[in-house]
């Protein structure tokens, strides 16, 4: 069906979130059409300049909060983002991954903003219930207070992926950019006039929920793809089908992000928050370049999804190759970068005290050079559409990320932190990559 079709009606009343107005496709951000797709090129710049503008964003709030207050600080802001991060992750439930490469519309699209909202909102609960438990009151607040912000980032992620599957991305980045600068903005503020960071933390709360409702809800709006299949089937059943679809890829993403998560947990745990600030700010500097690496490979999702769909092995391949050899190309430059001046690098960025861990520097350099094609890896196989088969080889990840954090951060601290890093991400790279291949070859 042509771009720009409105959605099916169920006949049932939709919630605000989820309503689709008559088609309306003048962009109020500038000419032309919000239908017409823009060229692979214009994506991926555009992709890039927003995702460079949410890790500048992520990083300057580290520097700010190191700059402005102590290690202590940025490790409760860490620890936070190490808790919220891979619940709010399980929420998202790869919908928008999902909905991107729904090359036969099987679902419309008020369903994946149905789902979305719900889970957002338990996993919203959960935090509330079990954090407050487990911290003191006031870390347990900061944590409350970034899930918030996830929320309302959730919510409007889902909306970013119909943006995606329409290959506008610039709409997406504008999104990203307005909301990210002023989190910074705002969060840097309040720690400096108030020394609150729970005070930034709700500020950058509603940021993400102004941008959210002044600007990603209405040009939404006329978008929205009528459903191929099941358009007068109950609404129930349909979203029941649709998370249980979209639930084998969920655990996958979450299992990414817990691998993340679990080194700064036993930092924190073995060595305080002052050295999960240290390690934290360290593992940081990987995200220019997995910010690079993820905005080619939003750009390119549509067009790979499409040639694996079409049976184009050779295109599909053509495309991983390419994107393969950007992120070899980009984690060489980062590890030399670390050798040469990596102890200037982190003085220069944060302090003296950081600049003494160089060491820990290179081998978070060399565990991003393996997770950049990790990233490549992990687009590809979500452009197959085999979630379910997908979902072991991530568990199997996450058991040696385990594995490792246990044997080597009580001994080593944020040194041995920093090679449980490498580890992860050969297994993230291998382990999947292995399946995929033999995957290939069977079929």
């Amino acid at each position: 069906m042509p771009p720009g079709r409105p959605d099916a009606r169920d006949g049932n009343e939709t919630p605000p979130l989820e309503q689709e107005a008559a088609p309306a496709t003048a962009d109020p951000t500038g000419p032309g059409p919000l239908a017409t797709p823009l060229a692979l090129r214009a994506n991926f710049s555009w992709t890039f300049f927003g995702n460079v503008a949410y890790a500048a964003s992520q990083w300057g709030i580290v520097v700010l909060l190191a700059k402005l207050g102590t290690p202590r600080i940025v490790g409760r802001y860490s620890l936070a983002l190490a808790l919220t991060t891979p619940v709010m992750t399980f929420a998202l439930l790869s919908l928008r991954e999902v909905f991107v490469t729904d090359t036969r519309r099987d679902y419309a699209f008020r369903e994946y903003v149905w789902v979305r909202v719900a889970a957002c909102g338990a996993a919203f609960l959960l935090l509330a219930l079990v954090v407050p438990q487990v911290y003191v009151r006031g870390t347990a607040l900061v944590v409350l207070a970034v899930a918030i912000s996830k929320v309302f980032d959730g919510i409007s992620d889902i909306y970013w992926g119909l943006f995606q599957q329409r290959e506008r991305m610039d709409v997406v980045a504008r999104s990203l950019i307005a909301r990210n600068l002023a989190s910074v903005v705002v969060l840097a503020a309040a720690v400096f006039l108030t020394g609150s960071l729970l005070v930034g933390a709700l500020l950058s709360a509603a940021v993400s929920a102004a941008t959210l409702v002044a600007y990603d809800l209405p040009r939404s709006r006329g978008l929205a793809p009528r459903a191929a299949r099941d358009a007068g089937s109950p609404p129930g059943p349909r979203r029941l089908r649709l998370l249980g679809l979209s639930l084998p890829l969920a655990v996958s993403t979450t299992l990414i992000s817990l691998n993340v998560t679990i080194p700064r947990i036993f930092v924190e745990s073995h060595a305080g928050e002052a050295q999960l600030g240290i390690f934290a700010s360290i593992a940081y500097l990987m995200v220019p370049g997995i910010t690079l690496m993820t905005s080619l490979g939003q750009a390119v999702a549509p067009r790979l999804a499409r040639t694996y769909a079409d049976g184009d092995s050779a295109g599909f391949w053509r495309l991983v190759g390419k994107m393969t050899a950007l992120a070899c190309g980009l984690g060489v430059a980062g590890l030399a970068l670390a050798l040469i001046a990596g102890e200037r690098v982190l003085t220069l960025l944060y302090s003296p005290a950081y600049g003494e861990h160089s060491d820990v520097f290179v081998w978070v350099m060399i565990a991003a050079l393996v997770q950049y094609v990790a990233v490549v890896v992990g687009f590809t196989t979500t452009a197959t559409r085999q979630f379910r088969r997908f979902l072991l080889p991530y568990v199997a990840v996450t058991v040696v990320a385990v594995a490792a954090s246990a044997q080597l951060i009580p001994v080593s601290g944020i040194r041995g932190a920093a090679w449980v890093l490498c580890i992860t991400a050969a297994a993230s790279c291998l382990i999947p990559l292995a399946f995929l291949t033999y995957r290939h070859r069977a079929a």
